[in-house]
């Protein structure tokens, strides 16, 4: 465990700080994690994710990682599922994992630590000192998604079908525009309003069952949520991650007045409706066409030529965590 007081951090193996070198935060990085643990003495590795191929840099990070190694992944969304990976691949034991925010959206470090978003005033979540100080360490049993020998793993959430298919559209056109914007929460909304207009009517997933049960024509998304929040704003009332079930839960993107329930009841009562379910089977129908799929807001495109199994893994990840899940 980590054992800090004002003026020491001690940890039992190394501290390993993933940055990447590419984005345009990274001089941010520079100065506000590793400018701090350094004036606080505290030995680091820095490993620079992104110069690989994906794969081969998931590859290479698990051989990296040694026992009891403490890692900070000083980046977004994207390279925090990508050090997921990587951790599950590793068969060092006892690797614990913190995220601090340094992204667009930052939900894996929101969802397991308390600050502020954005980068104008001081922000707890991007002081790694403070992480380390305040953490306690949590299991969290991830989501994984299975597509024939394929597989993927969420701390937060997999969805299936038009959300999914807004976050590859904000992770690509709309990156460098929300990078720029004044309010990062105003641009999203107004630019997922207009991707709703132009899009969501004529979306379609193209599955057919389940957990072996028809999906109803009208569903756009299938969600599994495996914390106590989704997309940052929507609450589910439960910490999922703590135990063997996730929430799973369809949804109709192509009507507003048939979604606004389902937003009020989420956003405003933190109490989202939807199934407690171990695993979840999907099956598509027999022509190929591809679908969207966001796996804890990393986007991914897949064809429905195979079916897929969404399931709690049974392995946990060891999370610091700085706010209380449950």
């Amino acid at each position: 465990m980590l054992n800090g007081r004002m003026k020491q951090i001690v940890m039992p193996g190394r501290l390993v700080v993933v940055c990447n070198p590419k984005s345009s935060r990274f001089p941010i990085v520079q100065r506000r994690v590793f400018a701090r643990l350094d004036r606080a003495g505290l030995s680091y590795q820095q490993y620079e994710f992104g110069h690989e191929r994906y794969g081969d840099a998931i590859v290479h990070l698990a051989r990296f990682l040694q026992p009891s190694d403490t890692v900070l992944v000083a980046a977004g969304d994207g390279t925090a599922n990508s050090v997921l990976q990587a951790v599950r691949q590793s068969t060092a034991p006892n690797v614990r994992v913190g995220f601090l925010a340094f992204g667009n959206f930052n939900d894996a470090a929101h969802n397991f630590g308390r600050g502020l978003r954005g980068f104008r005033h001081y922000n707890p979540l991007q002081n790694p000192l403070y992480v380390l100080r305040n953490s306690t360490i949590q299991p969290i049993y991830p989501l994984v998604v299975e597509r024939g020998g394929e597989t993927k793993a969420a701390l937060i959430s997999i969805s299936l079908g038009w959300t999914a298919f807004v976050a590859a559209e904000f992770d690509s056109k709309l990156r460098d525009t929300l990078r720029h914007s004044i309010s990062h929460l105003v641009t999203s909304l107004w630019h997922m309003l207009l991707l709703h207009r132009r899009t969501a009517r004529q979306y379609q997933l193209p599955a057919m069952h389940r957990n072996y049960r028809p999906i109803h024509r009208r569903e756009t998304d299938v969600l599994c949520i495996n914390s106590r929040s989704f997309a940052g704003i929507m609450r589910t009332g439960d910490s999922y991650g703590a135990g063997d079930t996730f929430l799973l839960r369809g949804f109709d993107a192509r009507s507003f007045w048939r979604s606004l329930p389902f937003i009020v009841r989420s956003v405003l009562f933190g109490r989202m409706r939807g199934q407690a379910v171990a695993s979840c089977h999907i099956a598509f129908m027999s022509t190929e066409k591809e679908y969207h799929v966001q796996v804890d807001g990393e986007p991914i495109t897949w064809l429905s030529d195979q079916p897929l199994v969404v399931r709690k893994s049974s392995r946990p990840i060891m999370v610091l965590c700085t706010r209380k899940l449950w």
